[in-house]
């Protein structure tokens, strides 16, 4: 059951990104990768999470970078 959310919005050449995959893999004890998410047409994807704590976003199958739930990351392509 997922208790918190991490916000991921998504910009490719200046503009919302729609339709890019989006998951995180959590780094703490619940480590592991959450359901795909597809970015909205405002480039939005919400994220749902077990714990507070890091998480590595990936885009695509990129790693993006380490972000904290609850929060929000903006993702450059």
């Amino acid at each position: 059951m997922s208790k918190y959310h991490l916000e991921v919005i998504v910009y490719k050449n200046a503009r919302p990104a729609y339709g890019h995959e989006v998951t995180a893999c959590g780094t703490g004890f619940f480590g592991g990768f959450t359901e795909k998410v597809r970015t909205d047409s405002d480039g939005r994807a919400v994220i749902h999470t077990i714990e507070n704590g890091s998480y590595t976003i990936y885009v695509n199958g990129a790693n993006k970078g380490v972000y904290r739930s609850p929060s929000q990351a903006i993702i450059y392509l």
